[in-house]
Order: structure tokens, then sequence, then C-alpha cells
């Protein structure tokens, strides 16, 4: 047992006398601390979870002051309702209305306690608007003019209600909208709202052409579609954006005819996702010449076109000087050459990220692929600048792995040429994944170290 001396006990308790409770704190330091408390607890909050800090505000008198002060806590809001069973009927919809109502009131008390601040507001609501929820919605409206961010996951019909009768929200920067799966209606009549400071679009199950032609789109600099349907008019709209510097498609289904070149000059960003083979339209269209940073997703059918053309033709067109691309593709590897002849169209590149697949068909091409990095041409190399590599290959069928020494010799070359001058920069970072039902092997090099090996079964037999 532990034995601990009293004049250990005794100097131990004169420290702590000198140390002022809690309670006691300036109410500077007391107001940082509920801000980080809040911030670890939920992010952003959610009216359902506000129990916390409201029993934090009855410790004492001191402490209710100093939270009431402190605008911060406050100013950020989720009201989150959803039936709690798939039925429908009217039992259902009371159970629904008496929890928006609930969470609104209390909602109503963030909001009064949140002072001049701009809100950061999120409504994640299930039913359409009525009769029995007319207190609720005056309530959010008259929330919309003081909104930084806002989220309205609540269908279009509720959108509209919301805001018909909104003239201008001034201090909107982010907005996010939500629409019920399959909607195909009249178009969002956004544009009527005053949004001058808006930057951020997001739109989850709502296309651009399904969004009012007055809709500030020249002012946007950054958009998010999530499950899209797109058609030509979506990419006439997306011309429009003269300022965007980010866009993500989630593209669910599209539909081209004849598509027109799509120019965005000042897109740095761009991350598209594909269910089926519509890059081989998509992709040749877009003009981007600032682009930096790509990310590519593609999981068709097996036997589809391959990714690799159409974006060599994309970066090329652009003529862009790309430092990032992810590529996400179930056949990437297939063809070596092709890859070189992609390699060799960015030679600007610093971060390479490669997901896909590793059978006994194309075994050869995925070794030819390591060995691009190991060929030095006469006057120049391949991606000279590529100073981070991640490769994750998912092993199909019964297939060997590539040799320790096929790809510990490529990540030390690329290491060794920078370092003693060459025109090459040292790759710093590396990470190579193989994984399969009967297991994984990695290659990982961080901060430009010596090659660590993870699994089993590496062996130094040349391929």
């Amino acid at each position: 047992m532990l034995q601990t001396s009293p004049a250990l006990v005794e100097g131990a308790l004169s420290a702590s006398e000198s140390v002022p409770p809690v309670h006691r704190l300036p109410a500077e330091l007391l107001s940082e601390i509920f801000l980080v408390y809040w911030d670890i607890l939920v992010r952003p909050i959610y009216v359902q979870d506000l129990f916390p800090l409201v029993v934090l505000t009855h410790v004492c008198d001191r402490w209710r002051q100093c939270a009431s002060s402190t605008p911060q806590i406050w100013h950020r809001i989720v009201i989150s309702v959803s039936p709690f069973t798939r039925a429908t009927g009217s039992f259902e919809a009371r159970v629904v209305e008496r929890r928006i109502k609930s969470r609104t009131e209390l909602a109503q008390f963030c909001v009064a306690r949140s002072g001049n601040l701009s809100l950061i507001v999120a409504l994640w609501i299930t039913c359409g608007p009525s009769r029995n929820l007319q207190q609720s919605m005056d309530a959010w409206r008259s929330w919309l003019p003081r909104c930084k961010s806002l989220t309205l996951a609540t269908g279009t019909p509720m959108i509209r209600e919301l805001l018909d009768q909104l003239a201008e929200m001034p201090l909107l920067e982010s907005l996010h909208v939500k629409s019920e799966p399959g909607y195909h209606g009249d178009p969002l009549q956004l544009g009527r709202v005053r949004m001058p400071k808006l930057r951020e679009l997001t739109s989850d199950l709502i296309p651009p052409h399904l969004i009012d032609s007055a809709f500030p789109w020249d002012q946007i600099s950054r958009i998010s579609m999530e499950c899209v349907i797109l058609d030509n008019s979506s990419f006439s709209v997306l011309s429009r954006c003269q300022s965007l510097r980010s866009l993500y498609i989630n593209i669910t289904y599209c539909s081209v005819e004849g598509l027109g070149p799509i120019s965005l000059p000042g897109l740095e960003d761009l991350t598209l996702c594909f269910e089926d083979e519509e890059y081989t339209v998509l992709l040749p269209a877009i003009l981007a010449p600032a682009l930096r940073v790509l990310h590519l997703e593609a999981w068709h059918w097996d036997g589809g076109p391959s990714i690799i053309p159409p974006l060599i033709s994309m970066l090329t067109s652009s003529g862009c000087q790309l430092t990032s691309m992810d590529l996400n593709c179930r056949d990437i590897f297939d063809d070596a050459d092709e890859l070189r002849r992609l390699f060799n169209t960015v030679p600007s590149l610093e971060e390479l990220v490669m997901k896909g697949y590793y059978s006994s068909d194309i075994r050869r091409e995925t070794l030819l692929f390591f060995r691009l990095f190991l060929q030095i041409p006469p006057d120049d190399y391949l991606v000279p600048r590529l100073k981070k590599l991640d490769v994750s290959l998912e092993k199909i069928g019964i297939v060997q792995s590539p040799s320790d020494s096929a790809i510990s010799n490529m990540l030390n070359l690329r290491r060794l040429l920078g370092r003693y001058e060459f025109s090459i920069s040292v790759l710093e970072n590396a990470s190579i994944r193989i994984w399969g039902e009967n297991g994984e092997k990695s290659w990982h090099m961080s901060d430009g170290g010596q090659v660590t090996k993870e699994g089993s079964d590496f062996d130094d037999h040349p391929e």
C-alpha cells in the first residue's frame, strides 16, 4: 500500500488552497472554459442536446450570469426532428409537430442569449408546412435575417414557405438546401431573396437548373451538390459561375447530348463522383486553367471505358498546373502505358493518391505502374515534383503481391535522387497498401525517412 507522509499531505493541501475554486475564476476565463467545453461536447449545437449547458448555468448565480453573457455559446442551433417510425398517420404527425414546437421554444431560449452575433442555423425537418406549425415557422423566419450559415433540409414545400415573404438575408454566407428524393417541380425561387454576402451553396437532390435563374450564381465561390441528376441546362448554369473556386458534384445520373465547353476560369479544386460512364462526355468538356486539386471517383461496371483518356483530354485542353490528384477508380491500373501518358500531362504534380483493383488479369500492368517511377528518361523524370504518394490496391482473386524490392526500391530511389540535388523533388511521404481477404501488406515512409513495412509474406525475389 502506498504510504504518504503527513508533511506531503499538508503541502498538497496548502497548495490546493492557493488555487481558486472554479466558480470563483475571472468571468473572462470562465467564458473561455464554457466555449472550449461546448466545442468539445457538440458542434454545432443540437437543440435537444442543450441539457448539459443548461445544467452548467444553474450551478450558481455567477455561472448563470457568465453563461448568459457569453453569446458564442448560444448562436449555433440545429433543430432535427424526424419520425421514429416509418408509418404515416395522424398520430405520427402529432408527435413530430410536438417535437418541433418544443425544440423551437428551446431554440428561442438560445437565440435570446446570442446577443448581436450572427446565427448558424440548421433545420432538419421531415414534414411540410401546416397550420399547427405556424408559430414555429414564424420563429424560424425571424431568425433568417441574422443567419450567417443556413441549412434548410426540409423539402421544397417548406423551403418555399419560409422564403416566400423574405426580402433579404444580409449576413448569409453559406446556404444548404435539401429536397425530397425525386423532386422535379418548378425551380426554387431563391433568387428573389437578396443575399449580397452569399459565397457557398450546398444542395442535396437539387440540381442547379432547378434553382431559379435570378439566383446570384456569379458571386458563388464554392458549390457542393450531392446525389443530383444533371442535364445540359445544369452545365449551362455552372458556366455562369465565373467566381467559382471549389466544385464538388456527386452525380447520380447525367443525361447530356452535344455538351459544349464548360468554362470555369477560376476553379482551383474539383471533385467529381460518377456512378456510370458520364465521365467520357463530361471531363473533355471542362476547361479549368486554374485547377490545382482534382478528385475523381468512378466505380462503373467492369469492362467500361477507361477514365484516363477523357481525363487527359481535360487536363491538356485546360493547360492547368495540377498539384494534387486523387483517383479512386476500379480499373485505374489496367494500362501502364495510359498511366504514363497521364503522368506526362501533370509534371507539376506534388501529391498523388490512387485506389483501385489488383487482380491476376492486370498484375503485370500494376507492376509496371510502380516501375514507372524508377525509369529516368534522358532529360526529365516522371512527375518530378512528387512529394506524397498514396496507393491502395484491393486484391481480387488469387494473385501474388508485388515483391518487396519492386516497391521498396522505387520509394528509396525517389527519396535519394532528390537529396542528391537531381532535378527531382524528395519523395517525403508515401503509403502503399495492398489488401484482400487473406490480409494486408503495406509500405510506409514519412518525412523522407526509411521505408517501413507491415504485414506478412514479404519477399525479395525479383518479379
